[in-house]
């Protein structure tokens, strides 16, 4: 239907975020771990891989736009963000790395909101120079006054991943913007893995406010695995309006990919209001894609949440992926680890969760029941209207 999202859609968001990780510098994929393995994958063997990310773009048909990397200590907190911008006939590509060091670590920590303001905050001195600037023109910062603001009504988000997407929007003005004033229609690719599907998140919501994609030719597509939550409960109810009223009219398709145990999507803390923003997709180990699905999963499986959140291991799974499934007939659960005795409070009110749902079965392949969970639940549930029809 409109605005669905294809398997080929989920590889091609993957394989970019993947990308994100290496760039022009000599041996900087040698510097790499789990990402090192999925980009020789893409690039067509360690060999190739081990080139400039320019080089392996132009191989893969992209014309690369520009590579960014930004240092520095924001308004809230630090940040090295990386990625690039590059464009084909018919899509223009934004990917964002994730975390590589100590400073994406630090910037991981700084869980504090803030309200979700990037028209003023992108173009206010930062860190150290708003200091410098405060000191010697006191008046200075309160002369403009801002061109919208709209922080009170769009939410708050992760004060660190804010601040990292912040240093990326001159980039998103001066490279991608100008793209779509073109007439010939084109697809906004937008895609991150971990830190990097936190900062598409933030350039997702920014691009739906700064281009009006409901009546221009062009239309987004967003895929990020194992991303953190942005934003909070405020700011995920507008994105998922915004999305979901584009997806309506076939312009926009979303997917936020998790790996069996990855326990990254679950940070920050749902406990300090903080909640996704685009759709789930759950990406069981065995292959199979399951939409907008509450996931049960047992506390042992955390035991390899950092391995299944490998942008590796995202990759070789979804390359074997059982057709696509959409199951989003009883809710969404953001990804976060249930159990029987939970219930689920998304944003339109609470609502229960299936027991039917509780006690995971073995197939007789040997294979976790996973996506067939959901057909269990009906066929009990169509039993139990059977047997009341019989007792009436």
């Amino acid at each position: 239907g409109e605005g669905d999202i294809s398997h080929d859609d989920l590889m091609l968001g993957v394989r970019l975020a993947c990308l994100a990780y290496t760039d022009d510098r000599p041996g900087a994929l040698r510097q790499l771990a789990g990402a090192k393995d999925a980009i020789a994958a893409i690039s067509g063997g360690l060999h190739r891989a081990d080139r400039p990310l320019s080089g392996i773009l132009t191989d893969l048909g992209y014309k690369v736009d520009r590579l960014f990397s930004h240092t520095g200590v924001g308004r809230h907190a630090p940040y090295d963000t990386q990625g690039f911008i590059a464009h084909t006939g018919s899509d223009v590509v934004i990917a964002y790395r994730g975390t590589t060091g100590p400073i994406d670590m630090l910037t991981n920590l700084c869980y504090a909101a803030v309200p979700w303001n990037p028209v003023v905050d992108a173009a206010k001195p930062k860190g150290p120079a708003r200091a410098v600037l405060r000191r010697l023109r006191p008046n200075a910062l309160k002369r403009s006054k801002p061109r919208r603001r709209d922080s009170g009504k769009l939410g708050k988000v992760h004060r660190g991943f804010y601040d990292a997407f912040l240093s990326t929007v001159k980039d998103i003005e001066e490279v991608l913007l100008p793209q779509l004033q073109a007439s010939e229609p084109k697809r906004v690719v937008i895609a991150g893995h971990s830190l990097g599907g936190a900062l598409a998140h933030g350039a997702l919501a920014y691009l739906m406010k700064a281009h009006d994609f409901a009546v221009s030719p062009h239309r987004l597509l967003i895929v990020t695995c194992g991303s953190p939550r942005f934003g909070d409960v405020c700011f995920r109810r507008w994105v998922r309006e915004e999305v979901d009223a584009l997806r309506s009219i076939g312009k926009c398709s979303a997917a936020r990919l998790v790996h069996e145990s990855d326990g990254i999507p679950n940070l920050p803390p749902g406990k300090m209001s903080y909640a996704h923003s685009t759709p789930l997709t759950f990406l069981s180990a065995t292959g199979d894609l399951i939409r907008e699905k509450a996931v049960n999963r047992s506390p042992e499986s955390f035991k390899r949440y950092l391995a299944d959140h490998c942008p590796h291991i995202y990759l070789t799974t979804l390359e074997r992926a059982e057709p696509y499934r959409h199951e989003s007939r009883w809710f969404v659960a953001d990804g976060m680890p249930l159990h029987a005795n939970e219930q689920i409070r998304p944003v339109d009110g609470p609502r229960g969760r299936d027991p039917a749902l509780a006690d995971p079965e073995i197939r007789p392949d040997g294979k976790p029941r996973g996506r067939d969970l959901m057909a269990q639940a009906l066929e009990r549930t169509n039993t139990e209207k059977d047997e009341e029809g019989e007792a009436d």
